[in-house]
């Protein structure tokens, strides 16, 4: 594995495995392949290692679960062995479980898997969480990371929200009570409501989904569907894609891509009243410039971005539901060349070409092609190549 080139230059500087109470075993050259999955969704990234066992290695260096795996790859396009940091996938993970021996081509040789997650994980399960806490959820958040999760504050990034909590953790875990601040927070500086909490390569976010938008873009990818060729000499290019979902504006309008109906039936004066609410002006940051597809009527919704009691506010969480499903509103599948830079979170630009009325001179497919964020990433190395699939969202067309 420490060869390991092929079309794709990748270089595996190391598989190590080590114990809680000391030991420690390089196991790059028996590593077959390796899977790293990130989630937009998720606070941990998790990691299979794929072992072809053929010198006795799980005899010798048992595994029973806490040890401690660590691996750092990276790219190396021009095969100088010079890098920039940014080219450096490097984490530690915790083995989790391992999946059961298969035999190999004689009696000392196995065939298996380690299952890894990352340390927040683990941490995870150690507590839980019942008390009363009351500030600001960016410093809520902040405690928790680092004073219970065990997070280096240098590993951390957090968006400062406004309005402060009062509320009783009811023996939840961390991850769940983080989960719940980022249901309840609104962006200081944007006043934006669709906070995440999910874990990239370079550490753990708490941040809004204006923050992503806004962020600059790390690469820009092309489908090339005719030269496969280009494939092993291209870095930004990928052959096909599969859209997963596209948009449904009837349907999107009800859950809340666009924003939601609050209706309001009251029964003692016999009264009755709709209030409809959209995202379909400039007030949010959007990944492209282009509105949403609309309905013919979307000029007579309106936007009330008054909070009222703030985050317990119905206002709020109708605006809260609207803004995270915007990530659902458009999603497309694409496998493509490794690239140790790319993580889940970062802003791509996808350019699919128009394959149809091209003899009106359009090279570019206006709907499909635009700016997205990595939703889900999957680093995969075998000895078949390095490449990555990607799981990218827009939230506009």
């Amino acid at each position: 594995m420490s060869d390991f080139r092929a079309s794709n230059d990748v270089v595996v500087d190391y598989v190590k495995i080590r114990k809680i109470d000391g030991g420690e075993l390089d196991i790059t050259n028996i590593i077959g392949g390796i899977d790293i999955f990130e989630d937009l969704y998720a606070a941990g990234i998790t990691a299979h290692f794929h072992v072809y066992d053929g010198v006795n290695f799980y005899d010798n260096f048992p595994i029973h679960g806490g040890e401690l795996i660590d691996v750092r790859f990276r790219n190396d396009f021009d095969g100088s062995n010079d890098f920039e940091p940014n080219e450096v996938n490097e984490h530690t993970f915790y083995v989790n479980n391992i999946s059961e021996l298969t035999e190999g081509s004689n009696d000392r040789s196995h065939v298996y898997t380690i299952e890894c997650v990352s340390s927040i994980l683990i941490e995870n399960t150690k507590t839980k969480l019942s008390r009363y806490v009351t500030g600001y959820n960016h410093d809520i958040v902040r405690h928790i990371c680092e004073n219970v999760l065990n997070i280096d504050s240098s590993k951390l990034t957090i968006e400062n929200t406004k309005y402060v909590s009062e509320f009783i953790i009811p023996q939840w875990s961390p991850i769940q009570t983080l989960n719940y601040l980022s249901r309840k927070s609104i962006s200081d500086a944007t006043n934006d409501p669709g906070y995440l909490f999910y874990e990239d390569k370079y550490g753990f976010n708490f941040v809004s989904m204006t923050t992503l938008f806004n962020n600059d873009l790390v690469k820009r990818i092309s489908q090339e569907y005719l030269n496969t060729e280009a494939l092993s000499t291209n870095k930004d290019i990928f052959l096909k894609y599969t859209v997963e979902s596209t948009s449904d504006v009837n349907e999107m309008s009800l859950n809340g891509a666009y924003g939601g109906n609050l209706t309001i039936i009251d029964l003692q004066n016999k009264s009755f009243s709709n209030r409809v609410y959209d995202h379909s002006n400039n007030s949010y940051a959007h990944l492209n410039t282009t509105n949403y597809f609309q309905p013919d009527d979307s000029t007579s919704m309106y936007h009330d971005y008054t909070y009222g009691d703030g985050t317990n506010s119905t206002n709020f969480k109708l605006q809260r539901l609207a803004r995270i499903n915007e990530l659902n509103h458009f999603t497309m599948m694409i496998k493509m060349p490794g690239d140790s830079r790319l993580t889940v979170g970062q802003k791509l630009y996808v350019d699919i070409p128009n394959h149809f009325n091209l003899d009106e001179g359009i090279t570019q497919n206006k709907f499909l092609s635009g700016n997205y964020i990595i939703r889900g990433l999957r680093h995969i190395i075998s000895e078949l190549g390095y490449y990555v699939n990607l799981e990218l969202t827009k939230d506009s067309t």
